[in-house]
């Protein structure tokens, strides 16, 4: 990778980490207490002048209930039919918003939800398309 795409890389990916920190409402210093470093520190890494270590990466996907990939520029991702239709649905703040609040259900509300969505006439059959 060439210093130029480093850079870039590292801009992206303090970009995303930002955009996740505020979807959690959470400041930048209680996301530097949870690592362990300073706000300076996190400010450092959102706007890309520090590298974010993967292990804290690792760590703020935990925290977040987060893949990986969601953290990582598109631009170092695998990809693919599927990888780019995960990209657009993440983009999407309602879809972004629907999972956070998907996570929280307890798991006989969701299987409740998943037999009524699946008991609605489909509005566009595949045979249609």
């Amino acid at each position: 990778m060439e210093d130029y795409d480093r850079k870039q890389f590292y801009k992206e990916l303090g970009r995303r980490l930002r955009e996740i920190r505020k979807g959690h409402c959470e400041s930048q210093q209680q996301l530097g207490d949870f690592l362990g470093v300073t706000l300076q520190q996190i400010q450092k890494y959102e706007r890309g002048v520090n590298r974010l270590p993967i292990d804290s990466a690792c760590r703020i996907c935990h925290r977040y209930d987060l893949p990986i990939e969601r953290l990582l520029p598109p631009s170092a991702m695998p990809t693919g039919p599927r990888t780019l239709l995960a990209e657009t649905l993440l983009e999407e703040e309602r879809f972004t918003s629907l999972l956070h609040l998907w996570h929280g259900l307890p798991d006989e509300t969701k299987t409740a939800m998943i037999d009524f969505l699946g008991s609605l006439p489909c509005p566009v059959s595949s045979d249609s398309l």
